[in-house]
């Protein structure tokens, strides 16, 4: 055996080396043992060793076992990659949401596309949305306000970056004029029962139709039903809603039957008022649609959908300060209950509507669920369906309200955040708000839709009101921003004396509530299908205290 030492002065750099040996051969750098092939014999080993700049030392160690004998090591500095420069995607927009507003409240929106940067400005009708952040590191997403004051219709909105990018969306968002009609159904406004759909199997289709705006009682309003395409020969059917109430968000449902005749994807539609009988605010929000999968009639036995039977959030808690809620579900099937699906809504006075702002998708079921709240406060209302193992899923899900007292929260110019309370007869509340900025204003309305109570000081001046309920029942407390404001409300039961409100010139107090005190969440919308999996069968109600 031999053995050779070399000092070599090397760039920094990775190294190959190359070891060729007849028989066995050893390759030591810097005292490291790189390369051991003592027992190997007649061939050529490679070896890829990161060096920094400097003199290293080079052992090289032989050994030959028998016949004839051949060593040599062989070096080169590998070529450092070049790291290629990804090529930013164009600028794009695909859709802001929520996709209408009040035309003099200030609205959050979130808007979703690509090539978006922090350099981009956004413009509806030419005005710029403030407070432009980005919320996607791939530059898929971001959020912005839409200002109050533009004026009503449907707007393109315009997107441009620093280096000359752009890209127009047409039609993106609709500024609606509170005093004028406007007939509304979402895609997640549709609803199915049974699910899964199964194909010669006869399934209810449902949609939730949302009225606001107008001052007279609205008759005759239809919706029509589709399935593949809008066209006549694909009516499903049309329904003639009763007549609409006058109202912030008036409600009902309209229902027809279908029956699959093969398996396989449907896209559904729901088209309100199809003939254009009604003369609307808005024309854009008249038409959901959802793809609908129908599965074979004979994939399982079991058809029996699992029932939410009961779902509390915090114990039964009407407030709470933390940025999330433990909820208790009771839930039971046939067979086991597999999975669940919560939705958080919270009231979005721009929009009118109850907004799904966080959906958690089918999750493995268990009794409880511990709930991080989306950024902002008001009341909330946490709904929940079920799913077996089989996909079979709840018609409609149970929920609970509780009130997100958050700090230091946010509302814009125009906008209202809405809690609710529910107080025994005789019972004394004592609710607060303490600006931080802006001008924020409390107005308290009893379940019969009454202003009881309501302080509207100009700027940062204190804002508080206490309130005794003659009877028992819930009362509606809402946060007004004069100015986009900063504030922290604050709700107890207290024995003080019932405070006097007071308003200041300059500001009109406001003749309804934001949203009637009767206005909830329909308890069904449209879901994706349900996993099929194991059984989760821990499923008898919890212990509530």
């Amino acid at each position: 055996s031999v053995r050779w030492t070399r000092s070599l002065s090397l760039a920094a750099g990775t190294y190959r080396f190359s070891l060729t040996h007849d028989d066995g051969m050893r390759l030591w750098i810097d005292g490291v043992l790189h390369a051991d092939e003592w027992e190997v014999c007649c061939r050529t080993d490679t070896v890829d060793v990161p060096l920094t700049a400097g003199t290293h030392t080079i052992v090289v160690e032989f050994v030959d076992l028998y016949g004839a004998a051949q060593v040599a090591l062989d070096w080169e500095k590998l070529a450092t990659p070049t790291p290629e420069t990804p090529t930013p995607a164009p600028l794009t927009l695909y859709a802001l949401a929520p996709a209408q507003g009040l035309a003099g409240v200030a609205q959050s929106v979130v808007v979703t596309g690509a090539g978006l940067r922090s350099d981009t400005a956004l413009r509806i009708g030419g005005v710029l949305l403030r407070s432009y952040t980005l919320s996607s590191a791939a530059d898929t997403e971001a959020i912005a306000v839409v200002p109050p004051g533009l004026a009503p219709g449907t707007h393109a909105i315009v997107a441009a970056n620093l280096d000359g990018g752009a890209f127009t969306l047409p039609n993106a968002y609709t500024v609606i004029d509170a005093a004028h009609l406007d007939l509304a159904v979402g895609d997640s406004d549709l609803w199915f029962d049974p699910l899964p759909a199964r194909q010669g199997r006869s399934v209810r289709i449902g949609a939730t139709i949302h009225r606001a705006g107008g001052e007279q009682t609205l008759a005759d309003v239809e919706v029509a039903f589709y399935v593949n395409s809008i066209a006549p020969a694909n009516q499903l059917g049309r329904v003639l809603l009763p007549p609409l109430p006058s109202g912030v968000d008036v409600v009902d449902i309209a229902t027809v039957l279908w029956t699959p005749a093969n398996d396989g994807a449907y896209p559904i539609f729901a088209v309100i008022d199809p003939a254009n009988q009604h003369a609307e605010s808005n024309e854009t929000n008249n038409t959901a649609q959802w793809t609908i999968e129908v599965q074979p009639s004979v994939s399982t036995s079991d058809t029996m959908a699992p029932t939410v039977t009961q779902m509390t959030a915090d114990n039964g808690a009407q407030v709470t300060a933390a940025q999330a809620a433990e909820l208790a579900i009771a839930a039971s099937d046939n067979v086991g209950v597999a999975s669940i699906y919560v939705v958080e809504r919270v009231y979005n006075n721009a929009a009118r509507l109850w907004m799904p702002v966080q959906q958690s998708g089918w999750i493995h079921f268990s009794p409880t669920h511990r709930l991080a709240f989306t950024p902002v406060g008001g009341a909330r209302y946490l709904q929940v369906w079920a799913a077996d193992a089989a996909g079979n899923i709840a018609t409609s899900a149970q929920q609970a309200l509780i009130n997100y007292l958050r700090a230091n929260d946010e509302v814009l110019e125009g906008q209202v955040r809405v809690y609710r309370f529910r107080l025994a007869a005789g019972e004394t509340w004592r609710f607060a708000v303490d600006a931080f900025a802006g001008d924020p204003d409390l107005y308290v309305w009893n379940a019969a839709g009454a202003l009881v109570g309501y302080s509207n000081a100009f700027d940062l001046a204190a804002e508080a009101r206490t309130i005794t309920a003659a009877e028992s029942g819930f009362f509606q407390v809402e946060v007004h921003g004069y100015r986009d404001s900063r504030y922290t409300l604050s709700a107890q039961v207290t024995t003080a004396s019932a405070l006097p409100s007071s308003s200041n010139e300059g500001k009109t107090l406001p003749s309804t509530p934001a949203v009637t005190l009767t206005s909830a969440p329909a308890v069904q919308q449209v879901l994706p299908t349900a996993p099929e999996g194991s059984v989760q069968n821990i499923f008898l109600p919890v212990t509530l205290r």
